[in-house]
């Protein structure tokens, strides 16, 4: 089917950068039907529009794309802004105050129960034949990584084994790095694709085709 078909596409941090979001994948990827997209997580917060990256994934979903959504730190503090006022307190000032101002809104607990139940169904990581995608990181000291959910979602200092993982690359975000750092690295073992979108001095937004061994860049417009 030639190269442009059945990709499977990575998509690091967008950070309510929805503008960079759709212009990356409707201009920049022209995502396909058969293409299997992974967002890794920090969907939301700091950014201006943390609302419409959500209902752009739900949409293009609705119109029949495979985009897969995992859980990043950022909507793990969304989530547990809800349980009381010191952790909202701490969610706001990481970036939460921009979220809620795309919602019109002005407390987590007036969120719609759709966007909740988004946010719930987001997953830790996911595995494929390929490659396995968390947002962070894996505890690869344990038997099962998988059972340490909290190196998923803020770990920066993990060790790639090629052993434990069956020699298949961990695509990952959550530490910004500069485009000449990303394009740098071969798509093998640990890959960060955490462009810093939302951060002038990274400023990118980040996609790997992972089967075709290739980087794409979006400069942040929003």
């Amino acid at each position: 089917m030639g190269l442009f078909m059945d990709r499977t596409i990575a998509i690091g941090d967008i950070h309510g950068c929805f503008k960079t979001f759709a212009k990356l994948l409707l201009e920049v990827l022209h995502i396909h039907h058969t293409d299997q997209v992974y967002c890794l997580g920090d969907l939301v917060d700091r950014g201006p529009d943390s609302k419409s990256v959500i209902d752009f994934i739900v949409s293009l979903r609705k119109t029949g794309y495979s985009i897969h959504t995992l859980r990043g730190n950022h909507e793990q503090l969304m989530l547990n802004a809800l349980d009381n006022d010191q952790s909202n307190d701490h969610w706001l000032v990481n970036g939460g105050a921009e979220t809620l101002s795309s919602f019109g809104i002005n407390h987590i607990a007036q969120l719609p129960e759709s966007y909740l139940r988004f946010l719930k169904d987001t997953r830790h990581y996911i595995q494929t034949e390929e490659c396995i995608f968390v947002h962070a990181g894996l505890n690869l000291l344990l038997d099962n990584p998988f059972a340490d959910t909290e190196t998923m979602l803020w770990d920066r200092k993990f060790q790639y084994d090629a052993l434990k993982l069956g020699n298949r690359p961990i695509v990952h975000g959550h530490t910004p790095r500069r485009r000449e750092y990303i394009s740098g690295q071969p798509v093998a073992g640990s890959i960060n694709i955490d462009g810093g979108c939302v951060y002038p001095v990274f400023n990118h937004l980040v996609a790997l085709d992972v089967g075709n061994q290739q980087y794409y860049f979006q400069e942040c417009v929003g």
